[in-house]
């Protein structure tokens, strides 16, 4: 299965159903695109003919991935912060010749995982308190 790179750029083609093809809004056909290529398709679900299949894709489900007051370590960016905190736990990486910094993260509430039809899943908001910082924050 191949999973594309997201810091990649991404192109955005308006398109337009005609006569069970796809096209360009004025008519024209789309530009050549690589065999294989995945892409997204948004529309109103509204659109679709077959409401059992409109239902497939709007089912949405939840996981809880972790329960509350679980401990987890979140990588922090030394260049984004002012001050560096102590406490913080430090990994070296010999090969890259720079170190990576870690908090420890306590969640006070179930981290969990959204499911929605064919949509990439997504992680809901939790309330984490990061002990070092003394700070309480909500993540996504």
């Amino acid at each position: 299965m191949f999973i594309g790179d997201k810091t990649k750029k991404t192109v955005r083609i308006l398109v337009r159903f005609r006569a069970g093809s796809i096209v360009r809004p004025d008519g024209t056909p789309l530009p050549k695109i690589q065999d294989g290529t995945l892409g997204d398709l948004a529309l109103q679900a509204d659109h679709l003919v077959d409401e059992a299949e409109r239902r497939e894709l709007e089912q949405e489900s939840v996981m809880e991935l972790l329960p509350p007051h679980t401990v987890v370590f979140v990588g922090l960016s030394p260049g984004m912060m002012n001050v560096i905190p102590r406490g913080l736990v430090k990994s070296v990486d010999l090969k890259a010749g720079y170190g990576y910094l870690f908090a420890e993260v306590r969640l006070q509430e179930p981290l969990v995982l959204r499911l929605r039809g064919d949509k990439e899943p997504a992680l809901e908001e939790c309330r984490c308190i990061i002990p070092r910082l003394n700070v309480v924050i909500s993540v996504l």
